[in-house]
Protein backbone atom coordinates (compact mmCIF):
# COMPACT_ATOMS: atom_id res chain seq x y z
CA UNK A 1 0.00 0.00 0.00
CA UNK A 2 1.27 3.47 -0.91
CA UNK A 3 0.62 5.86 1.97
CA UNK A 4 0.18 9.31 0.49
CA UNK A 5 -0.75 10.71 3.92
CA UNK A 6 -1.34 9.14 7.36
CA UNK A 7 -4.90 8.04 8.13
CA UNK A 8 -5.22 7.66 11.91
CA UNK A 9 -8.63 5.98 11.87
CA UNK A 10 -12.34 6.71 11.67
CA UNK A 11 -13.17 10.04 13.30
CA UNK A 12 -16.95 9.74 12.97
CA UNK A 13 -19.82 8.92 10.65
CA UNK A 14 -22.44 11.60 10.07
CA UNK A 15 -26.00 10.53 9.31
CA UNK A 16 -28.39 12.95 7.65
CA UNK A 17 -31.81 12.23 9.15
CA UNK A 18 -35.31 13.63 9.16
CA UNK A 19 -35.53 13.92 12.95
CA UNK A 20 -32.19 13.92 14.78
CA UNK A 21 -33.70 13.98 18.28
CA UNK A 22 -35.84 10.94 17.55
CA UNK A 23 -32.92 9.14 15.89
CA UNK A 24 -30.73 9.85 18.94
CA UNK A 25 -33.31 8.27 21.22
CA UNK A 26 -33.44 5.22 18.93
CA UNK A 27 -29.67 4.70 19.09
CA UNK A 28 -29.74 5.18 22.87
CA UNK A 29 -32.57 2.73 23.46
CA UNK A 30 -31.74 -0.07 21.02
CA UNK A 31 -27.96 0.11 20.55
CA UNK A 32 -26.78 1.49 23.88
CA UNK A 33 -25.19 4.70 22.59
CA UNK A 34 -24.77 7.73 24.86
CA UNK A 35 -25.65 11.22 23.66
CA UNK A 36 -22.57 13.16 24.77
CA UNK A 37 -23.01 16.49 22.93
CA UNK A 38 -25.35 18.41 20.68
CA UNK A 39 -25.66 21.54 18.60
CA UNK A 40 -28.74 23.50 17.67
CA UNK A 41 -30.40 26.86 18.05
CA UNK A 42 -29.51 26.92 21.76
CA UNK A 43 -25.78 26.52 21.00
CA UNK A 44 -25.64 29.04 18.15
CA UNK A 45 -26.21 26.70 15.20
CA UNK A 46 -28.86 28.37 13.07
CA UNK A 47 -29.04 25.86 10.22
CA UNK A 48 -28.43 22.36 11.59
CA UNK A 49 -29.28 20.40 14.74
CA UNK A 50 -26.97 17.49 15.55
CA UNK A 51 -26.58 14.87 18.26
CA UNK A 52 -23.22 13.24 18.97
CA UNK A 53 -23.68 9.58 19.92
CA UNK A 54 -20.78 7.59 21.38
CA UNK A 55 -20.01 4.02 22.36
CA UNK A 56 -16.53 2.56 22.70
CA UNK A 57 -14.43 4.24 20.01
CA UNK A 58 -17.49 4.84 17.81
CA UNK A 59 -18.82 8.32 17.13
CA UNK A 60 -22.03 8.87 15.17
CA UNK A 61 -23.32 12.38 14.41
CA UNK A 62 -27.05 12.54 13.66
CA UNK A 63 -27.89 15.76 11.82
CA UNK A 64 -31.15 17.40 10.77
CA UNK A 65 -31.65 20.57 8.75
CA UNK A 66 -33.51 23.37 10.52
CA UNK A 67 -35.07 24.63 7.29
CA UNK A 68 -36.33 22.91 4.15
CA UNK A 69 -33.89 24.73 1.84
CA UNK A 70 -30.79 23.28 3.50
CA UNK A 71 -28.77 20.65 1.52
CA UNK A 72 -29.28 18.14 4.35
CA UNK A 73 -33.04 18.41 3.89
CA UNK A 74 -32.67 17.85 0.15
CA UNK A 75 -30.47 14.79 0.72
CA UNK A 76 -32.90 13.26 3.22
CA UNK A 77 -35.78 13.82 0.80
CA UNK A 78 -33.75 12.07 -1.90
CA UNK A 79 -32.19 9.20 0.10
CA UNK A 80 -34.02 8.94 3.41
CA UNK A 81 -31.92 8.65 6.58
CA UNK A 82 -28.39 7.72 5.51
CA UNK A 83 -24.66 7.98 6.14
CA UNK A 84 -23.64 11.10 4.24
CA UNK A 85 -20.20 11.88 5.68
CA UNK A 86 -17.36 9.43 6.31
CA UNK A 87 -14.92 11.36 8.49
CA UNK A 88 -11.33 10.15 8.76
CA UNK A 89 -8.92 11.45 11.36
CA UNK A 90 -5.67 12.55 9.73
CA UNK A 91 -2.47 14.16 10.90
CA UNK A 92 -2.89 17.15 8.57
CA UNK A 93 -6.23 17.90 6.88
CA UNK A 94 -4.74 20.48 4.52
CA UNK A 95 -2.07 18.10 3.28
CA UNK A 96 -4.57 15.24 2.90
CA UNK A 97 -6.86 17.46 0.81
CA UNK A 98 -3.99 18.64 -1.38
CA UNK A 99 -2.75 15.08 -1.90
CA UNK A 100 -6.08 13.61 -2.98
CA UNK A 101 -7.21 16.50 -5.16
CA UNK A 102 -3.81 16.53 -6.91
CA UNK A 103 -4.47 12.89 -7.79
CA UNK A 104 -7.92 13.49 -9.25
CA UNK A 105 -10.43 13.72 -6.37
CA UNK A 106 -13.03 16.51 -6.57
CA UNK A 107 -13.13 18.86 -3.60
CA UNK A 108 -16.36 19.20 -1.62
CA UNK A 109 -15.14 21.41 1.26
CA UNK A 110 -11.85 23.28 0.89
CA UNK A 111 -9.46 23.32 3.86
CA UNK A 112 -11.41 25.03 6.65
CA UNK A 113 -10.45 26.19 10.12
CA UNK A 114 -12.99 26.62 12.91
CA UNK A 115 -12.25 27.63 16.46
CA UNK A 116 -13.72 28.23 19.88
CA UNK A 117 -12.35 28.45 23.41
CA UNK A 118 -11.10 24.85 23.14
CA UNK A 119 -8.80 25.42 20.19
CA UNK A 120 -8.62 25.03 16.43
CA UNK A 121 -10.26 22.30 14.35
CA UNK A 122 -9.06 21.76 10.77
CA UNK A 123 -11.07 19.84 8.18
CA UNK A 124 -11.67 19.42 4.43
CA UNK A 125 -13.70 17.03 2.28
CA UNK A 126 -13.93 15.40 -1.14
CA UNK A 127 -16.77 13.95 -3.18
CA UNK A 128 -16.97 10.19 -3.64
CA UNK A 129 -19.77 7.85 -4.81
CA UNK A 130 -23.34 9.15 -4.94
CA UNK A 131 -23.80 12.13 -2.65
CA UNK A 132 -21.36 10.83 -0.01
CA UNK A 133 -18.33 12.86 1.01
CA UNK A 134 -15.13 11.82 2.77
CA UNK A 135 -14.07 14.36 5.36
CA UNK A 136 -10.53 14.74 6.66
CA UNK A 137 -10.42 15.89 10.29
CA UNK A 138 -7.30 17.17 12.08
CA UNK A 139 -7.76 17.38 15.87
CA UNK A 140 -4.18 18.08 16.93
CA UNK A 141 -5.02 21.63 18.07
CA UNK A 142 -8.52 20.99 19.41
CA UNK A 143 -9.45 19.94 22.97
CA UNK A 144 -13.23 20.37 22.92
CA UNK A 145 -15.76 17.58 23.27
CA UNK A 146 -16.22 17.32 19.49
CA UNK A 147 -16.34 20.52 17.44
CA UNK A 148 -17.25 24.21 17.70
CA UNK A 149 -21.01 24.79 18.27
CA UNK A 150 -21.31 21.44 20.09
CA UNK A 151 -22.05 21.59 23.80
CA UNK A 152 -21.77 18.68 26.27
CA UNK A 153 -24.93 16.90 27.36
CA UNK A 154 -24.18 16.75 31.08
CA UNK A 155 -27.70 15.72 32.04
CA UNK A 156 -27.55 12.47 30.07
CA UNK A 157 -26.40 9.47 32.09
CA UNK A 158 -23.81 7.30 30.29
CA UNK A 159 -25.36 4.18 28.82
CA UNK A 160 -23.97 0.76 29.71
CA UNK A 161 -23.62 0.13 25.99
CA UNK A 162 -24.32 -2.91 23.86
CA UNK A 163 -20.71 -4.08 23.55
CA UNK A 164 -19.93 -2.13 20.38
CA UNK A 165 -16.28 -1.11 20.36
CA UNK A 166 -15.21 0.37 17.01
CA UNK A 167 -16.14 0.82 13.37
CA UNK A 168 -14.69 -2.19 11.57
CA UNK A 169 -15.44 -1.31 7.96
CA UNK A 170 -17.87 0.53 5.69
CA UNK A 171 -19.69 -1.06 2.76
CA UNK A 172 -20.18 1.21 -0.24
CA UNK A 173 -23.00 0.54 -2.68
CA UNK A 174 -21.87 2.26 -5.86
CA UNK A 175 -23.51 2.77 -9.23
CA UNK A 176 -24.11 -0.35 -11.32
CA UNK A 177 -21.06 -1.15 -13.43
CA UNK A 178 -18.87 1.40 -11.60
CA UNK A 179 -17.12 -0.86 -9.08
CA UNK A 180 -13.80 -1.05 -10.94
CA UNK A 181 -13.78 2.72 -11.41
CA UNK A 182 -14.21 3.35 -7.69
CA UNK A 183 -11.62 0.74 -6.74
CA UNK A 184 -9.16 2.56 -8.99
CA UNK A 185 -10.23 5.92 -7.55
CA UNK A 186 -9.41 4.93 -3.96
CA UNK A 187 -6.12 3.34 -5.01
CA UNK A 188 -5.03 6.33 -7.10
CA UNK A 189 -6.15 9.16 -4.81
CA UNK A 190 -5.80 7.73 -1.30
CA UNK A 191 -3.35 4.87 -1.66
CA UNK A 192 -5.75 2.07 -0.72
CA UNK A 193 -4.92 -1.50 -1.75
CA UNK A 194 -7.33 -4.17 -2.99
CA UNK A 195 -7.12 -7.08 -0.53
CA UNK A 196 -9.87 -9.43 -1.71
CA UNK A 197 -12.38 -9.46 -4.54
CA UNK A 198 -15.67 -11.31 -5.07
CA UNK A 199 -17.27 -11.59 -8.49
CA UNK A 200 -20.97 -12.25 -9.07
CA UNK A 201 -20.55 -16.05 -9.19
CA UNK A 202 -18.62 -16.14 -5.91
CA UNK A 203 -21.14 -13.83 -4.26
CA UNK A 204 -24.00 -16.11 -5.27
CA UNK A 205 -22.19 -19.18 -3.95
CA UNK A 206 -21.46 -17.45 -0.64
CA UNK A 207 -25.03 -16.34 -0.17
CA UNK A 208 -26.40 -19.80 -0.94
CA UNK A 209 -24.36 -21.55 1.75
Amino acid sequence: MTQFFPILGFDHLEFYVGNARQAARFYETFFGFTNTAHRGLDTGSRKVASYLMEQGAIRFVLSTALNSDHPIAHNVLKHGDHVAVIALEVADAVDAYKQVTARGAIGAIPPTLTEDEYGLLHYAAIHVYGDVIIKFVDRRDYRGIFAPEFQPRHSVQPNIGAGLRAIDHIVANVEQGAMERWVKFFADTMGFQLLIQFDQKQYQLNTLR
